[in-house]
């Protein structure tokens, strides 16, 4: 950090209070359901504004406004004339306060202001309730929820406003109604039992969408999706709520906890593979992930794919994307794998463009057979090929062999996830229908439907 002047100090301390003030404003607005007036007064119209949660990301003041106030209101209003019916005295009475009251408290409050004075960032815990004692059905209920802010201010002609804002609910529950801990770990010990699956998060129009983030759970702890503020110089991609080059990631395992996927224990068909997890996704999971997908998905989005599971399935939910949105997948990096305890990391892959003709680079080979209407393609690649070469040298430089047009094509791989991701992709233009198998795979299956083949339809391995 560079030094900064005793008077830039001052104005930093006094805009650390400002935050603070804006802060506690947002937290009385929200408790009476008065988003026209925290959205008109507190909220910077920048192009660049922002407010996420679970659900997505809202990008820009007019998709904010629509999302946090057009739709907060006209559901407060159609409350109002639900509950009209039944209580006339709301009769000149605020709709707004009468749908719900929130209340935020917040605590633990960790604010920098930038070293320029023109920006601040701010973390706060919220643990807090939503309750109401009207409504239609003339009962009342009150959730309990405990969340996390991430909040980005902006300084615009003296006056500190909101710029970005990402809300990360940790524990969500209702009072005095069962017991969210205990259910969930029941739910876990005894999957055989019937419960009721939990809802897909759904929210207003977003630009990026969720899951963006997810909540505890009794296996493992809620991510640091908006850690706390460092001291920082000014406001860019490495020191902001929300990154204006974003890729939004789909993780199939957080996605398959909110479909409620079902888990087993298996243990990978590789040298010194150790037993883990690996989620059980039938047909109408996929289906129901693709519908999601497609419901958010906006033109020019970069989407990066990252899960170990069925390869089908990944592709499956690429094309259901494609051509609007620019697909990756998920790779642990350039590194290679890292030494235990050490964190991974993780580069996304490309539809890297391939030559045609005899199979390669060296390493890489593969094998072309023909029965009838379908062609049988298997690759792999070879044992001493380090995972740095199968990222950098494999998959951006592959040559793979020409197939016959207008069949069905079925894959087999002996290779990484990054090697097949751009060898299916290859082919679609070429193919009728397009089915594919992995190491641990007992069937081909489809993610390419056509030529009377549905999507997941299994094709049995040849003799």
């Amino acid at each position: 950090m560079n030094e900064i002047s005793l008077h830039q100090r001052v104005l930093n301390a006094v805009g650390s209070q400002a935050v603070e003030n804006v802060k506690g404003l947002h937290s009385y607005y929200h408790g009476r359901a008065d988003a026209t007036s925290e959205w008109a007064n507190l909220w910077s119209r920048s192009d660049d504004c922002s407010w996420a949660h679970a659900f997505g990301r809202m990008r820009g003041f007019d998709q904010v406004w629509y999302g946090s106030v057009t739709e907060y209101d006209k559901m407060a209003m159609e409350n109002w004339l639900a509950m009209y019916k039944r209580y006339p005295e709301i009769g000149g009475k605020d709709p707004r306060p009468l749908l719900e009251c929130s209340v935020h408290t917040l605590v633990t409050d960790i604010i920098e202001v930038a070293s320029d004075g023109k920006t601040a960032r701010g973390s706060f815990i919220t643990p807090g309730l939503i309750h109401s004692r009207l409504n239609p059905h003339g009962s009342k209920y009150c959730g309990i929820m405990w969340e996390r802010y991430g909040s980005d201010f902006i300084c615009e002609d003296g006056q500190w406003k909101y710029l970005h804002e990402h809300v990360c609910p940790d524990i969500m529950g209702k009072l005095d109604i069962g017991n969210w801990a205990a259910d969930e770990f029941d739910a876990l010990a005894h999957p055989e039992r019937e419960r009721e699956m939990p809802p897909l998060l759904e929210g207003p129009p977003v630009t990026d969408p969720g899951p963006m983030h997810m909540p505890y759970s009794v296996i493992s702890a809620p991510p640091n999706t908006v850690p706390w503020p460092e001291p920082y110089e000014t406001m860019d991609d490495n020191n902001t709520y929300t990154k204006k080059n974003y890729t939004h990631v789909i993780n199939f395992s957080s996605l398959g906890k909110v479909l409620g996927v079902k888990e087993e224990e298996f243990t990978p068909p590789i040298p010194d593979g150790k037993p883990m997890k690996r989620q059980i996704w039938t047909l109408d999971a996929v289906q129901q992930a693709i519908e999601s997908v497609k419901k958010h998905k906006i033109p020019g989005t970069k989407v990066a794919l990252d899960g170990h599971l069925e390869f089908w399935i990944i592709m499956a939910v690429a094309k259901s994307l494609e051509p609007e949105c620019e697909c990756f997948y998920v790779a642990p990096g350039e590194e290679g794998m890292p030494k235990p305890g050490a964190p991974m990391k993780f580069v996304n892959i490309p539809f890297y463009p391939v030559s045609w003709g005899k199979a390669g680079p060296q390493g890489f080979s593969a094998s072309v057979s023909e029965e009838g209407d379908i062609v049988y393609i298997d690759f792999k690649v070879d044992d001493d090929v380090s995972w740095m070469d199968q990222l950098n040298v494999i998959a951006p430089h592959l040559t793979l062999p020409i197939v016959p047009e207008g069949k069905t094509l079925c894959f087999k791989a002996e290779a990484h996830f990054p090697i097949m991701w751009v060898v299916l992709k290859a082919y679609e233009k070429c193919a009728k229908s397009i089915f594919c198998a992995g190491r641990a795979d007992n069937a081909y299956r489809c993610y390419l439907p056509g030529g009377g083949h549905s999507l997941g339809d299994s094709l049995p391995f040849r003799k």
